[in-house]
C-alpha cells in the first residue's frame, strides 16, 4: 500500500520548462495533463502555477492542496471539486472494515478531482535515485587499478599488439591504460558508480509509466439517429435496437469522435446516452439536447461519486428508457464496486432491457464486422460540416415538418396577397410583392417528402 501520494496539474514537459530538469526527474507518473511525484508537490505547484495536492497516512488520511497562487489547505479545508466536498469528508472521517486504505485513497482523488489511474503507477524505490549531474571526468593518465572478480583478467596492453598475459584467479593483476581509453576505477563509499545491465534504470519524464484509457466507445441514440449521423463527423455504423433505440459507433476509419461528443451531436428530441469501455474503466454520459444531464463511471474517473450523482444518473436512465420500475435496481448497479467495470456496463444494458450487443466486451472492430453483417444496418461516410448540413437539409422531412411548412405557406401566401393589394394602390413598392412571393413558393415546395 502506497503510503503517501503527490500530484501536481502540471504536464512533465511544463515541469521541465518552468523548474529544469532536475524538478522533472521527480515525475513518477503523468496522465491527462497531471504528473504524479516522488516528493511534496508544493513548490513544483507554485512555479509551474498549478494545483497540487499531498496525501498520506499518519496513521490516518491527512490531506493537503495546494492552489496556484500558492496557498494551502489541509483537512476539510481542502479545495475539493464542486459536490466532492461530501466523498472527501467520508474518506477522512469514515470508518470501515471494507473501507480500505487503497479505496479510501482514491476517493479522495475523485473528491479533489485527480485522476484516480495516477494510483496504478508504483512509488519509486531507492535503487531508483536519480544520477548525479556532473559526473567526474575519469583520467587520461594510466592508472594501476583493481579488476572486478566478475571481470576477465586484465592485461598489460602495448600499442601494437597485445602479448599474452598471466594471471592469478584470485589475485587482481595491475594494468596499464592506454591513453585514448579510460581505466576502470574503483568505487568508493559515496561515489557514484556506473550501473550494470540488470540495474533498474531510473524513469524519466520521457519515459513513464503506461496508463489506461478507454478504447470502445458507442452511442444509443433515437430511431432518427442515421439521419443526423453526418454531424458526428466521422465514419460510423448505426444499427436498430428497438422501437425506440438505435446503436451508433465509429467503424474503425479515419479520426474518432469521442462519444460523448457524438452523443451530444444526436440528441435532439429523443435523448442520448454516450458509453465506453476498456479493460480498466467503463461508464456512460447521458446527453438532453445540448446538454449533459447525467454520468458516471467504474474504475475511477475525473468527476466524483457521490450517493447524490448515482442517485440522479440512476433515475435518469430509468426514465429514459421507460423502466421506471428498475430505477433503484440501476442505482445500485452504479454504486458497486465489486464487479469489473465492463462486466458493470453489461449487466446495465441488460436492466435497461436492451439486447446483448456486446457491451463492456466487444471491440470497435467486431463491432464493425457484426454491423456488416446486417441488412437494417446504415453505414455513414465521414462528411465535411457543409456537406452534413447541405444532407440534413435535403434528407427526408417528418410529417409535422411538412405540416408546419404548410401552415406557414398558407399565412404567407395570404400575407402575399394583401402587399399584392397595397402595391396596386401605390402604397408600397413592387419588390415586397416579389419577395413575399418568392417566400411562399420556397415553404410550399417544403411539403413535399423529400427534397430533390
Amino acid at each position: 500500500m502506497t503510503d503517501s501520494f503527490y500530484a501536481v496539474r502540471a504536464t512533465p514537459h511544463r515541469i521541465a520548462r518552468l523548474c529544469g530538469p532536475p524538478a522533472a526527474a521527480a515525475v513518477i507518473a503523468s496522465y491527462d495533463g497531471w504528473s504524479r511525484l516522488d516528493r511534496d508537490p508544493g513548490e513544483i505547484g507554485g512555479l509551474t502555477r498549478g494545483f497540487g495536492c499531498a496525501l498520506s497516512f499518519e496513521p490516518d488520511l491527512r490531506v493537503v492542496t495546494y492552489s496556484p497562487d500558492g496557498s494551502s489547505a489541509s483537512g476539510f479545508e481542502a479545495a475539493a471539486l464542486p459536490g466532492g466536498s461530501g466523498l472527501l469528508r467520508q474518506a477522512l472521517t469514515y470508518s470501515d472494515p471494507r473501507y480500505t486504505e487503497r479505496t479510501r485513497l482514491a476517493d479522495a482523488c475523485r473528491a479533489l478531482g485527480v485522476p484516480v489511474a495516477l494510483l496504478a503507477a508504483p512509488a519509486l524505490s531507492p535503487t531508483f535515485a536519480p544520477p548525479p549531474t556532473a559526473a567526474p571526468t575519469p583520467p587520461l593518465s594510466p592508472t594501476p587499478t583493481t579488476a572486478r572478480t566478475d571481470t576477465p583478467p586484465p592485461t598489460t596492453a602495448r600499442a601494437d599488439t597485445p602479448p599474452p598475459t598471466t594471471a592469478h584467479a584470485d589475485t587482481p593483476t595491475p594494468t596499464t591504460a592506454r591513453a585514448d581509453t579510460p581505466p576502470p576505477t574503483t568505487a568508493r563509499a559515496g561515489t557514484p558508480t556506473t550501473a550494470h545491465a540488470d540495474t533498474p534504470t531510473p524513469p524519466s519524464s520521457l519515459s513513464l509509466w503506461p496508463l489506461p484509457s478507454p478504447s470502445t466507445g458507442v452511442v444509443l441514440a433515437g430511431p432518427t439517429a442515421h439521419a443526423d449521423a453526418g454531424l458526428t463527423g466521422q465514419s460510423a455504423w448505426t444499427v436498430p435496437l428497438s422501437p425506440q433505440w438505435t446503436l451508433y459507433f465509429w467503424d474503425g476509419d479515419g479520426r474518432q469522435t469521442p462519444p460523448a461528443n457524438a452523443a451530444l451531436a444526436l440528441a435532439g428530441r429523443h435523448p442520448a446516452v454516450a458509453c465506453w469501455w476498456s479493460a480498466e474503466a467503463a461508464g456512460f454520459v447521458v446527453a438532453h439536447g445540448s446538454k449533459r444531464v447525467a454520468g458516471h463511471q467504474w474504475g475511477g474517473g475525473p468527476a466524483p461519486i457521490t450517493p447524490e450523482s448515482t442517485a440522479a444518473a440512476g433515475r435518469v436512465l430509468a426514465a429514459d428508457f421507460g423502466v421506471p420500475d428498475q430505477a433503484l435496481a440501476v442505482i445500485g448497479l452504479l454504486r458497486r464496486t465489486d464487479l469489473a467495470p465492463p462486466d458493470a456496463l453489461a449487466s446495465l444494458f441488460g436492466l435497461l432491457g436492451l439486447p446483448d450487443v456486446g457491451a463492456g466486451h466487444a471491440t470497435t472492430a467486431s463491432l464493425a464486422e457484426w454491423a456488416a453483417t446486417l441488412p437494417a444496418a446504415v453505414h455513414t461516410p465521414r462528411m465535411t460540416t457543409m456537406a452534413a448540413i447541405r444532407s440534413e437539409l435535403v434528407g427526408a422531412r417528418a410529417l409535422w415538418q411538412r405540416l408546419l411548412n404548410g401552415a406557414i405557406a398558407v399565412l404567407m401566401f395570404l400575407a402575399t396577397a394583401t402587399l399584392a393589394l397595397v402595391w396596386q394602390w401605390g402604397g408600397i413598392s413592387g419588390w415586397w410583392v416579389l419577395l413575399g412571393a418568392l417566400t411562399t413558393l420556397s415553404y410550399a415546395w417544403g411539403l413535399r417528402p423529400r427534397r430533390p
